[in-house]
């Protein structure tokens, strides 16, 4: 049995790297716990950063669902597929339209 006894990840970015802050907040969930002011050697702040494990901890044993995938359409899409055909260029769905030819002709309002 492995026991949790890492609570977070840490790093540092450059305040500049728009790039970098981007991936680790808005991708990979990091938060920014405070500025460093003058970190790096060149004088530039970076930003600490911290990834609570909590989740990734509770998770870790769960197993995610097994993917499936065939160019073979399933039964549900087979159905789909006909109703679309049915609703959208067939006159299948319209048997009266096409017997008593009833269909107008719009005229146009110029």
């Amino acid at each position: 049995m492995f026991i949790s006894i890492f609570r977070y990840v840490s790093l540092h970015v450059r305040v500049s790297n728009r790039a970098a802050l981007n991936l680790y907040e808005k991708t990979l969930q990091f938060e920014k716990t405070e500025v460093e002011a003058k970190y790096y050697a060149d004088g530039e702040d970076a930003f600490a950063m911290k990834k609570y494990l909590d989740e990734f901890w509770e998770k870790k044993d769960s197993k995610p669902p097994k993917f499936q995938f065939s160019w073979r359409p399933s039964a549900e899409q087979k159905v789909e597929q006909k109703m679309k055909r049915l609703s959208i260029g067939s006159t299948e769905s319209l048997p009266e339209l096409e017997e008593n030819n009833t269909a107008q002709p719009i005229e146009s309002q110029s």
